[in-house]
């Protein structure tokens, strides 16, 4: 059985698999003596990461519903701009004739 240097737990499950050679090269970035302490890295990289990025995908979302309350409100401003200026253009006209 063998052990993951990083984050200590046991390596006991044997699978094979066949990836893309940009796939292999993305792998050979990470840490790690040999091709499955590499895989095993990434893999917990991944996992220790994937909570800071759904907190921070929650604030950015959070952004856009504010963003889109106020371009909500902006377009209903421009919509009552708008029929105010089709409204004044229609009085000028009257005056007109």
């Amino acid at each position: 059985m063998q052990h993951n240097y990083l984050s200590g737990q046991s390596r006991n499950n044997h699978k094979t698999m066949r990836i893309s050679d940009k796939s292999l090269e993305f792998i050979l970035t990470f840490e790690g003596s040999t091709f499955n302490d590499q895989v095993n890295n990434m893999i917990d990289y991944f996992i220790n990461a994937k909570p800071v990025y759904e907190i921070e995908l929650q604030y950015i979302e959070q952004k856009i519903e504010a963003k889109n309350k106020i371009l909500s409100s902006l377009q209903a401003k421009s919509y009552e701009l708008s029929n105010l200026i089709n409204d004044l253009n229609n009085y000028v006209r009257n005056l007109r004739y």
